[in-house]
């Protein structure tokens, strides 16, 4: 019976991962240009979308086929581990505030936008290697 649920608790996060990237492509509207910078608006709503689908996509491989353990050994926390962890939450928090706060940079926004594709490929590219770096555990065995 747990087999069920589990492929249930798969196709609910699934749905909601699908859902929230449906979202974001409904309010970013990638293919509707701005008239001034047509590439570089393009370019930075492409690349959020890309990072969105990236960090969904690495969230739940995590939830599901990571075999992570805390990094808390002893009393003392692992200093490399610790730092995964802000660079992880620096890749979730910073181009959903980019992508918020575009609107209210007027003057020097084409510059703004460019930075921030990079900044979006820089950190979608942390979460691939981070993605190919942990071993996944795709089957559980019953040893």
């Amino acid at each position: 019976m747990s087999n069920y649920s589990q492929i249930f608790l798969h196709l609910v996060f699934i749905g909601a991962f699908a859902f929230f990237l449906l979202l974001a492509s409904i309010l970013l509207k990638p293919f509707r240009l701005h008239k001034r910078r047509p590439y570089s608006t393009a370019a930075l709503k492409v690349s959020y979308l890309l990072y969105l689908t990236i960090f969904l996509a690495y969230i739940y491989m995590l939830l599901f086929f990571s075999d992570l353990q805390p990094g808390v050994e002893k009393g003392i926390i692992n200093f490399k581990l610790s730092l995964e962890y802000v660079a992880f939450l620096i890749a979730f928090i910073a181009p959903n505030i980019i992508m918020l706060a575009r609107r209210k940079i007027k003057t020097w926004r084409v510059n703004y936008n460019v930075i921030f594709t990079v900044m979006n490929v820089v950190i979608s590219l942390y979460l691939i290697v981070r993605i190919f770096s942990i071993e996944w555990v795709f089957t559980k065995s019953s040893a």
